[in-house]
């Protein structure tokens, strides 16, 4: 009994010195509930550039720019169709999608989702 107890009292002195790695908190909890991310166009440009999303989050396109704009897989998996000025497009995340996308009118414009 005094060794399981050493054993562990030795194992959490590791721990709490920094030698064993942490274990992140999002790898324990699971995603509790999908979210809506919104991605602004503005500007002739996706904001954020770099939107952080899970699998079965929901990302909403929102075009407050003078222009209709496109949100569209570099390799033409998914696209949100014209979203024009004023309006809103949404596409469900699913694992596996291409992260990375550009606006089929304006090909200079480019954002990436960064898919957890």
């Amino acid at each position: 009994m005094q060794r399981r107890t050493f054993v562990a009292n030795l194992a959490a002195a590791i721990a709490v010195a920094g030698v064993l790695p942490a274990v992140p908190s999002r790898r324990v909890r699971a995603h509790a509930k999908p979210r809506t991310v919104t991605v602004r166009i503005g500007d002739f440009s996706f904001d954020p550039a770099a939107a952080g999303v899970q699998a079965g989050d929901t990302v909403r396109w929102v075009n407050d720019d003078i222009v209709p704009h496109t949100a569209t897989a570099d390799d033409e998996s998914w696209d949100t169709g014209e979203i024009k000025p004023r309006e809103a497009r949404e596409i469900r995340l699913t694992a596996g999608m291409t992260p990375a996308y550009f606006c089929r009118f304006h090909p200079a414009m480019k954002a990436r989702l960064r898919i957890t």
